[in-house]
């Protein structure tokens, strides 16, 4: 039996590369190439969709910046994405993600832009429903949290929840599900 994996994991997939282990700083850029293959099950395989394609990681230390991006294709679906980001003090910041695809020809889009020094993030997104191709459009700035006394990992933090929004460890948060609800400053 072929593993499943869930859509969600599906789209995450660019993310858990910016889990690889880090190159040394004496390094000065690294480019690595890779090819994949995603076999996609939606509503217990009543529609399912095979996308192969390739993704390159780019990492320049120096610089402190990264670029991971990926596309494939398959039947009746298509998936591009690019990442950048900065890189402090050894931890991966995005900076914008951009993807934009298709599936049964509906094109879908997720665009997401972080501005450490302000605190924000800015979200934009269109998409359609699956089965009767509603069109769904998110245009937001969430509240961030981005002072002393809020008690994740360093970053930028989404007011109203504990869900930080840079690639650190999570080793590294002084908040855990343990200890309650996230404060965040004036909320």
């Amino acid at each position: 039996m072929v593993p499943q994996i869930a859509r969600r994991h599906f789209l995450a997939l660019p993310l858990g590369l910016l889990l690889v282990p880090r190159p040394s700083v004496a390094a000065t850029s690294t480019r690595k190439d890779f090819t994949f293959r995603v076999d996609v099950g939606v509503l217990f395989d009543l529609l399912t969709f095979t996308v192969a394609g390739a993704l390159v990681e780019e990492v320049d230390v120096q610089a402190g910046r990264y670029r991971v991006a990926f596309s494939g294709e398959g039947s009746g679906i298509t998936n591009r994405t690019e990442a950048t980001g900065i890189i402090r003090a050894g931890r991966f910041m995005p900076v914008e993600t951009k993807s934009t695809g298709t599936v049964r020809g509906r094109e879908n889009r997720v665009d997401v832009r972080y501005d450490y020094e302000r605190g924000r993030v800015e979200y934009h997104s269109v998409g359609h429903t699956l089965l009767l191709g509603r069109r769904r459009q998110v245009d937001d700035v969430p509240l961030c949290a981005n002072d002393s006394e809020t008690r994740t990992s360093p970053g930028i933090t989404v007011e109203g929840g504990a869900r930080c929004l840079s690639h650190g460890n999570p080793e590294e948060a002084e908040w855990s599900p343990a200890a309650g609800p996230c404060r965040h400053g004036g909320a």
